[in-house]
């Protein structure tokens, strides 16, 4: 966990445009600051709460929004690590107990290392940073993994709480929303994302970057038509999402296990009524 010493400043550069800076010594400038303990992290913007058994996001708060994006009536989190030994996903395994360090401690970076054993892992590792004056949550997900070679699903959940709200993603030059957008037939065991998948209703939403992991399930854990799932033909109304990571159960053409540590990133942006640019926007934004 240890890493280098670092500078860290706020940047302000104009969309196609270049902006040039100087280091001499002298005072901060005026920001609003980060607060920053093991028990979660906290700005003018958002306050984020971990669980300390699991290591997921257990309240997400919006500043001005009297609603809690990770409290969605059970135990499952935002990041939630879940694994499926085998194809059956009925009983998904949890990871052990974690550990949470204070990696950045501010006043312009908030930084949290959470880490714990995993199934099917040496460690995981999640990455947990708030910026001052920003709404947005961004996560870095390191798996080390065993060698398995036995068939096996990894996957981290976000379960929403946005009543009455929509699902939609975005896909090649198109925002979709599962099952309403969908012909007859499409699959929905699990779905490709292009850059973001959101959850929002008529007053507010979620926005879920994720760059490095295009797979996404609605609901559950439903990415194996061979298992007790089936194949699905209608789905059910659902603001939580799977990010599905990886897998082995297809067996042409890809490696029998994959060891080794394998990062994601992912970014969370809390905001109010649903707007497409500003989600396309934030997604690019993610690389």
């Amino acid at each position: 966990l240890q890493q280098a010493d670092t500078l860290v400043f706020p940047v302000r550069v104009p969309a196609l445009g270049a902006a040039k800076y100087s280091i001499s010594k002298g005072d901060e400038g005026p920001f609003e600051a980060v607060s920053v303990s093991p028990a979660g992290l906290s700005n003018s913007k958002v306050q984020v709460k971990i669980d300390q058994a699991t290591g997921a996001i257990c309240s997400l708060r919006l500043q001005g929004l009297n609603s809690d994006f990770a409290t969605n009536g059970d135990d499952v989190g935002l990041n939630d690590f879940f694994y499926v030994s085998g194809r059956e996903p009925k009983d998904p395994q949890r990871n052990d107990r974690v550990t949470v360090t204070v990696m950045e401690e501010g006043p312009l970076l908030g930084k949290l290392a959470i880490t714990c054993k995993a199934p099917g892992c040496k460690t995981l590792l999640r990455y947990i940073s708030i910026r001052a004056g920003s709404p947005q949550v961004m996560i870095t997900n390191i798996l080390d993994r065993e060698n398995v070679y036995e068939q096996e699903g990894l996957h981290f959940a976000y379960d929403f709480n946005v009543t009455d709200g929509t699902v939609r993603m975005e896909t090649p030059w198109a925002v979709v929303r599962p099952e309403l957008d969908q012909l007859a037939g499409a699959c929905k065991n699990y779905f490709t994302v292009q850059r973001w998948v959101d959850a929002s209703n008529a007053a507010f939403g979620i926005t879920l970057a994720t760059p490095d992991a295009p797979l996404i399930e609605i609901g559950s854990i439903t990415n194996d038509p061979r298992s007790s799932v089936g194949w699905i033909k209608t789905l059910p109304p659902s603001t939580r999402v799977y990010s599905y990571v990886m897998n082995n159960y297809w067996e042409t053409n890809y490696k029998a296990s994959q060891p080794g540590k394998t990062s994601f990133n992912y970014a969370l942006l809390p905001h109010g009524a649903f707007d497409q640019a500003a989600a396309t926007r934030f997604g690019m934004e993610q690389g």
